[in-house]
Formats: C-alpha cells, structure tokens, sequence
C-alpha cells in the first residue's frame, strides 16, 4: 500500500516544512506502508519562493511619478535582503530535499495519474484561495486516481464567501472520503455545508514529541546571547515591533528575532533571517521565552513546553489551539503585559495527550 501526502512542502516556510515533515514521519512510525510526500507544486506557492528576490515592475510603475518612489524603496529592500535570503533559501532547499522529497526529478502535474492507494490532502492552507490565487483543484482531491482521499488537518483563513466559492468547497470536498480540518471555525462551516462528518483534529506537527525535532536542530553559529527572548515574526507587525520595543525597555532582557526579509532598521546584531528550519527548532528549543504572531510558532513553543506570548489582531488557528489547551490571555495586541507569565504544562501536556489519541485514531481508522 502506498500513502501520499499533498501539501505545500515546497514553501519555504518553517511551519509548512515541519508540518510536512510531522506527518511523514508520523505515518511512517505507525503504519507499515510505503509513504511519500507528492511532489505536486503549485505555481503561485513555487513563484513566491524564487532564489533571487525580484520586484516585478508594471506599467504604472514607469508611467506615474508617484509610484518611482515606491518602486525604489522595494529595490533598496531587495538589495538589503537578498544575502541573508540567499543563505536562507539554500537550508529550506535542503532541508526539503534532504528529508520530504525522495527525488526532485519526481515533480508530478495536475494533469497525471495520482498511483496511490491512499491520498491525504494536507495539513496548511491549502484551500485558502488567496494563497494559490483561485482554488487549486488538486488540493481538493480532484485528481486522476483510484486512492481513497481524506483530508488531514487541511486550513483556510477565509470562511466569509461567495456563493460560488462555496459552491465549489460543497461539490469538491464532498467527494472525499473522509474530512479532518484544524480550526473550529473551519469544521463549523463546513458541516453546515456538506453532507458528511468533519472532524478536527491537531496541527501535524503536534502529533510529534520534542525528541523527533531534536533529530533535526541546527546549532546557530555566533550567537549574540547565551539566554535570550525569542522573537518570531511569520509576516512583519508595526505593533509588534513597537511592542517589543516597550518590553525590551522595561525589562532587563536580550531579544533575537526570526524576519524572512532582512530588515535594514532593525538592528543586525539581534535580527536572524538567514537561518534554515533546523536553526529555528534550535533557537525555540533555547529561548527563555517566546513571542510571536505565528500559528506555528505557538504549536513550536508548547512542543517545547516554552512560556510564550502572541500578538496579532486575528489568527483563528492559534486561538482554536490555545483555546482547547486551556490557555487563555496571553495575546498582547488585546491586553499587554510587561511582565512575563508562565504556563501550567503540566495541564497543556496531559490535554495535548488526549487530542492526539483522537487525531492519530482518525488517522488509523482511514488507514486502515
């Protein structure tokens, strides 16, 4: 038997890579069937990650004046970032290489007969329409195949839709053979919509223990601090960064932070954004404490029972996870702290035990 996973495992991005990399593994442990991640690549989500950062230059760019300054700016920022993303697109190609794909030469299109005997679409984003610009009909299982295909934790950020987009969800999904999603607001819609079970389950990620991640840290070299705030940004937040700024006045504390992008105001001692998936387990797994406005930045830090704070206006997927764990106040955009407030793990660990018994048993059951 033949499982295979499609998924965005080709986006360089640390949450997709490791929730890839969970459920591979994941499948591998405990089943005794052949399982590998599909090497189907979406061409919006390979378009975004390109080796060389470019800004793409229309029309209007060169045809009104006012916009000759924000072309520049971009080129500036290219110019600034692209050394550090260079060496930040080198570990995620490899890390993807090394531990998702078998062959890279193995790239499948929409268009070819999918030879498995089980297809799991998922888990991230992908039935979010914006991250692919327009459905990607591959990710709702509507390919050539004879396989059974579930869905696994599969997301979207975006429930408020249109007749015809809801339309399009209610004809596809309901084809598939079984449905699991990540958030409550996701299963909610969905079963007011379909004619099936949805089921919720954890983020891949969280099926794993701390010691399968160890396996994969990278030690960061030339580290600024031995102990130290850690700071993930998944996308760049003006009150985050003003937020930290009051914390790190207040408090006597050394802060790193994680960009994508290289910043030019942000001071290079402590901004990291050539470091691969591997170096973000390592300086997680490190920091005395952890703030981010990342979804798998908060999956990462109670994997490795880390006191953490979010800060974001909305993320329906960290507050559908802290929620079920029993973990409340601890996003500053709402109610900020300057001081820094530990978690009972004991509670977190005995709850994240009994989610991934019914996680791993929609696993099994569809499995088998």
């Amino acid at each position: 038997m033949r499982i295979g996973i499609l998924t965005f495992h080709n986006a360089h991005n640390y949450g997709a890579v490791l929730q890839a990399y969970a459920l591979k593994t994941w499948l591998e442990h405990n089943s005794k069937y052949e399982v590998e991640i599909i090497n189907y690549k979406n061409k919006v989500i390979q378009k975004k990650y390109n080796y060389s950062l470019v800004v793409y230059i229309g029309k209007k760019d060169l045809f009104f004046p006012w916009r000759w300054k924000i072309l520049w700016d971009k080129l500036c920022f290219i110019k600034n970032a692209q050394k550090q993303w260079a060496v930040q697109w080198e570990k995620f190609d490899d890390f993807i290489t090394d531990n998702l794909i078998i062959d890279n030469d193995s790239e499948v299109s929409a268009g070819e007969w999918f030879d498995y005997d089980l297809i799991i679409l998922g888990s991230d984003q992908i039935w979010e329409k914006k991250a692919t610009l327009g459905y990607d009909k591959v990710y709702f299982g509507d390919i050539k195949t004879k396989a059974k295909i579930i869905s696994y934790a599969a997301s979207m950020s975006d429930i408020n839709l249109n007749e015809n987009d809801v339309m399009y969800i209610k004809n596809k999904l309901n084809k598939l053979d079984a449905i699991s999603v990540r958030e409550d607001t996701i299963q909610d819609f969905l079963i007011n919509i379909l004619n099936k079970d949805v089921f919720k389950v954890l983020d891949p990620t969280l099926l794993l223990d701390k010691c399968e991640y160890q396996k994969l840290s990278r030690k960061v070299n030339n580290m600024p601090y031995e102990k130290y705030v850690l700071v993930y940004y998944v996308n760049e937040d003006k009150g985050l960064e003003q937020y930290i700024k009051k914390l790190k006045k207040n408090n006597c504390i050394n802060i790193i932070e994680i960009h994508y992008y290289n910043k030019k105001k942000y001071n290079p001692v402590f901004q990291l954004s050539d470091v691969g998936p591997g170096e973000f387990l390592y300086l997680i797994d490190n920091a005395s404490f952890v703030i981010t406005n990342s979804f798998h930045g908060v999956a990462f830090s109670i994997i490795y029972n880390k006191n953490f704070y979010t800060y974001y206006k909305k993320n329906d997927r960290a507050e559908s996870l802290m929620n079920v764990l029993g973990i409340y106040n601890r996003n500053q955009y709402i109610k900020e702290s300057s001081s820094f407030d530990e978690i009972d793990y004991i509670k977190v660990n005995n709850q994240i035990r009994e989610l991934r018994k019914n996680s791993e048993n929609f696993l099994k059951t569809n499995i088998n």
